[in-house]
């Protein structure tokens, strides 16, 4: 039996403050890890972390039929945090020059 479309709510009425809090939540995540690793690996540098933003965005290019909606929400956190730190590390490296 059909449901009765006044009874099931269209996709723009539907409530996603969760993706939202998803994605803050990998997004701090995400800086935590990359801060702990620019403390202790000396090998992390802003040229490696823009190598792996640039493989993060061709795995983002891959994405395949009945790909989760909560794997791409990580992906997109995860991207937006390695963004955002990587500018603030070169726009910091910039103002000590």
């Amino acid at each position: 039996m059909p449901y009765n479309t006044e009874t099931v709510p269209a996709s723009e009425t539907v409530d996603k403050s969760w993706e939202t809090t998803y994605m803050e939540s990998v997004m701090k995540e995400t800086r935590e890890y990359l801060e702990t690793r620019r403390e202790h690996d000396a090998s992390f540098t802003p040229p490696y972390l823009r190598k792996m933003l640039e493989e993060l965005y061709q795995s983002e290019g891959d994405g395949w039929i009945g790909k989760e909606q909560l794997n791409e929400l990580r992906q997109a956190a995860v991207i937006s945090a390695y963004e955002v730190f990587l500018t603030e590390w070169e726009d910091e490296i910039a103002h000590k020059q």
